[in-house]
């Protein structure tokens, strides 16, 4: 087809540049000296009314001035209308349309070249894929983030899925020799990477661990209470009481010893119901006491 060369300079020209001739600053200068007059005064009920004539004077001439601006303004756009909505306008249409044809035939040729060389890229993904044994949803290309463009080239595209895959090969060979592998695996397999797999598995042990702990702390409590609960019990159902009562005091005040531990021992007789409110006043004072 033979290339079509038009020299665009020649197409269109400007005859004439509008001549606008005015007199505007020799006005201008009038105009000011009335305003700087005008100035200084100071409307009263005396001059208000002559001042309002004023005004629509000033109104009038400048209206007149806006008039005259506005048919200059139209008569020079009237050349340029006509060329901009007549002739300029059908080349104008016959480009975008061309253009527009172009581009649409271009981006499907580019499509198809697209979505070729992403066939061929997954052909050779999933060959290697197989060749170390990767399972297809570790492995999947949607989460390589490789993009391939018109511009990257095919043995760009495969060095790129090649090293991807051999980086999940390597994870999971080294994952395979921890001790919690079964555990670390199951969080690869979500964030594919070692070091935030191995974190969060240790982070979910420390958790369990420090439950247990205080899980058994807190049975072991429960237990020694129950107990020391159940011997007062005993002691008041046979009606004769001998209490041993440890003081213990964990306080300790700037410049002092810590206060001793002292240990004494009494018999307690009364009734049933003095026993007990006995028992509730050591319990809640949080006294150690045994049954002897």
């Amino acid at each position: 087809m033979e290339e079509l060369v038009v020299k665009q300079s020649d197409l269109v020209v400007l005859k004439q540049l509008p001549v606008i001739e005015d007199r505007l600053d020799e006005a201008l200068v009038a105009v000011q000296e009335r305003l700087a007059a005008m100035s200084n005064l100071v409307v009263t009920e005396d001059n208000y009314k002559e001042l309002k004539k004023t005004r629509a004077d000033l109104n009038k001439e400048f209206g007149e001035l806006e008039s005259m601006r506005k048919q200059i303004k139209s008569a020079i756009e009237v050349p340029y209308k006509r060329f901009e909505g007549g002739s300029y306008k059908r080349i104008s249409d016959a480009y975008k349309n061309a253009i527009g044809q172009l581009d649409g035939e271009i981006k499907e040729v580019e499509g198809g070249l697209k979505t070729q060389k992403q066939k061929e890229l997954l052909a050779y993904w999933e060959e290697y894929r197989q060749s170390l044994g990767l399972d297809s949803a570790i492995a999947d290309p949607r989460r390589s983030d490789i993009k391939v463009g018109l511009t990257v080239s095919m043995k760009s595209l495969k060095m790129q899925a090649r090293e991807y895959l051999d980086r999940i090969n390597g994870d999971l060979l080294m994952i395979e020799t921890l001790d919690d592998a079964d555990e670390v695996l199951a969080e690869y397999r979500v964030c594919l990477s070692v070091t935030d797999a191995v974190r969060m598995v240790a982070d979910r042990h420390k958790r369990i661990e420090e439950e247990k702990a205080r899980r058994i702390a807190e049975e072991e409590s429960r237990k020694a209470r129950e107990e020391a609960e159940k011997a007062v019990d005993e002691a008041i159902a046979e009606n004769d009481v001998v209490v041993t009562v440890g003081v213990e005091s964990g306080i300790e005040e700037e410049n002092k010893e810590p206060e001793k531990v002292l240990t004494t021992s009494f018999r307690v007789k009364g009734t049933l119901s003095m026993l007990k409110e006995l028992k509730a006043f050591l319990v809640n004072g949080g006294y150690e006491f045994e049954s002897i």
